[in-house]
């Protein structure tokens, strides 16, 4: 997860990206975010079949969750920060549809803040170890449906672009 930590941080950085570079770094950030969170809920999964739920397996949890919401925050500030604003360039106005899809990414961090609070609760038993790997699943399903809206809303302007030669 180190090489997508460094891609976040440097997307934040490198402000002009090229339009169709901008467009597939979101693909592949997407799909790193949505593989992360895939295996902290698996994590979370197996946590509800042991027989004794440890702390330091709940404190691993807790920092996996926390890598995590950071990377979700770099990769909404790349998109606050660049890919949005970018998009108003080509397409030669601000585009509400996608601030209204960003309350889904909220909602996400919600189910994922959520997490994290019922971990620092520990201990935990089963019951409390599958509710919170629901949290988990939550977030999963909120993200796979924003990203996968983000991306045909996207594609559908640079479709649209392109007819411009841009």
């Amino acid at each position: 997860m180190k090489e997508l930590q460094v891609s976040f941080a440097a997307n934040v950085i490198q402000p002009r990206l090229d339009w169709r570079e901008a467009v597939e770094n979101l693909k592949e950030e997407h799909e790193a975010l949505l593989e992360e969170l895939h295996a902290l809920h698996r994590m979370a999964k197996r946590i509800g079949e042991l027989p004794v739920i440890d702390t330091a397996t709940l404190q691993k949890l807790r920092a996996k969750a926390f890598t995590f919401q950071t990377e979700l925050d770099l990769h909404a500030k790349w998109e606050e920060e660049t890919l949005f604003p970018m998009i108003t360039v080509y397409n030669g106005e601000a585009l509400d549809q996608f601030t209204l899809i960003e309350q889904e990414h909220l909602l996400a961090e919600q189910f994922i803040q959520a997490f994290v609070d019922a971990v620092e609760r520990a201990p935990v038993r089963k019951y409390e170890a599958h509710e919170m790997a629901s949290y988990l699943n939550q977030a999963l399903l909120v993200l796979q449906e924003h990203f996968r809206m983000e991306e045909v809303m996207v594609g559908e302007l640079v479709d649209r672009s392109n007819l411009y030669g841009y």
